[in-house]
């Protein structure tokens, strides 16, 4: 006996960063004819190329960028396929150069029979996140009747989509109860591909939000100009959060160290930044924001993110691999890390660091916790009045000599002032570092 099933593979990446190298269907590869990055514009080209190769099924795909953590997301999926078994598909990829396999989301479509509909009606269903807003996209896949798609709508089936007056999308939890209000729909499926889609918002539903990293299920209603109502679909899925922070008591905090001066190298080129995390462990009354009990224990994290706004403006978002623990609160950040040359050096300014705790599962994207800092950082600039300084030394010129004072006592100045009110110090730092330069080109 057949059942419907439907296919989802939910892709976690950085934008134009990751590839997908194959797919795997019940230990079949499907080899990729090179591998595909995986972007917004390959998406199509991705999804033609699975079309293609695994032309059994019929595949769609959702791509969006959550803007506030930076990730973006590739959901490859199907529409819902009778089989007498469940098949077992995941997709090789490759991130941040560890290959990785990704497993397919496997749901019961719910197909159930609706007297005097002989349509098998079957709809696709993605979970997205577009710009933090969370969406549920739905799309009719039945399609037109052909010998090809023999349960399509249209004579010989009933009903034609000409027949179907109104549609009414249905949430309900995970035990089946009514989540809002149903919404009916100006939404009309297209019998021809490319099927029509509907992105459907908690606003839809009379609700403010979903809630992330938990089931719910859509059920897809009809009712036909015979006024014969049916309710075909009824699909299960997890909707992700989107960025969103899960209630906790979880307060992160970090600090950041510039490369530490010694008397052997007393200008060191600046390469890397030392993030510490100084979250700790939970203890009362002095560190109630702790990880562990009442809040989650270290093992509640799944991975660490930054997302870092550069002041050119650009924003990088990126993974070094930190996980913390009650031993581990220390990690490296690079020029690379932050899109400059490996051999640096990071520039001097003001830098804009929001520090992403995942929970696990990961694949829900739900922050425990997120926190953000501004700091300056100034290496470039110490380094040329310090070498400015050093050969005024032996020199007469008093007028050089008061200009660098001058200057290295606005550096001072500027650091202590970068704590109590960042904005104050915006562009005066990358200022002194063309006016050192000028006055001392071989700095």
């Amino acid at each position: 006996m057949s059942a419907f099933y439907s296919y989802t593979l939910n892709i976690e990446h950085i934008s134009g960063q990751d590839t997908l190298v194959s797919v795997t269907i019940n230990g079949t590869v499907y080899p990729a004819p090179v591998p595909f990055v995986m972007s917004a514009v390959n998406a199509p080209a991705i999804v033609a190329w699975l079309n293609t190769a695994i032309s059994e099924y019929l595949w769609f795909y959702q791509y969006s960028t959550d803007y506030p953590t930076g990730l973006s997301y590739l959901n490859i999926f199907t529409a819902c396929t009778s089989e007498s078994a469940q098949d077992a598909i995941t997709a090789q990829v490759v991130v941040s150069g560890a290959a990785e396999n990704v497993a397919a989301i496997v749901v019961n479509c719910g197909q159930t029979p609706c007297a005097g509909i002989t349509a098998t009606i079957s709809g696709a269903l993605g979970v997205d996140c577009t710009e933090g807003q969370q969406a549920i996209v739905f799309t009719d896949t039945t399609g037109a009747y052909s010998l090809a798609n023999p349960g399509g709508y249209g004579t010989p089936n009933f009903p034609a989509v000409s027949d179907i007056l109104t549609y009414t999308f249905t949430l309900l939890n995970s035990t089946g109860s009514v989540v809002g209000t149903p919404y009916t729909a100006t939404y009309v499926p297209s019998a021809t591909a490319p099927f029509a889609s509907i992105s459907l918002t908690p606003a839809n539903f009379g609700i403010t939000s979903f809630t992330g990293n938990i089931g719910y299920q859509l059920k897809y209603t009809i009712v036909t100009n015979n006024a014969i109502t049916c309710s075909p679909l009824q699909i299960p899925f997890t909707m992700p959060c989107c960025g969103g922070v899960l209630t906790s008591g979880l307060a992160v905090s970090f600090n950041l160290q510039q490369q530490p001066i010694t008397p052997a190298n007393p200008t060191p080129t600046p390469v890397q930044l030392t993030f510490t995390d100084t979250t700790y462990a939970y203890a009362t009354p002095d560190n109630t924001g702790g990880y562990g009990t009442p809040n989650p224990p270290y093992s509640a994290v799944s991975h660490t993110e930054f997302v870092v706004t550069r002041p050119d403006g650009q924003v990088i978002s990126f993974d070094v691999g930190y996980v913390p623990s009650a031993t581990n609160n220390v990690a490296i950040i690079t020029a690379a890390n932050l899109g400059y040359a490996a051999n640096g050096p990071i520039p001097d300014g003001v830098y804009k660091f929001v520090f992403n705790v995942y929970a696990t599962p990961s694949s829900s994207e739900c922050l425990l916790a997120s926190t953000t800092i501004y700091t300056v950082l100034f290496q470039n600039t110490y380094n040329c009045l310090y070498n400015q300084g050093i050969s005024l030394l032996s020199g007469c010129e008093l007028r050089a000599k008061e200009r660098w004072s001058t200057n290295w006592n606005e550096l001072q100045m500027i650091i202590a002032a970068s704590v109590g009110n960042i904005n104050c110090v915006v562009g005066k730092v990358e200022r002194l570092l063309e006016i050192c330069q000028l006055n001392c080109p071989t700095c």
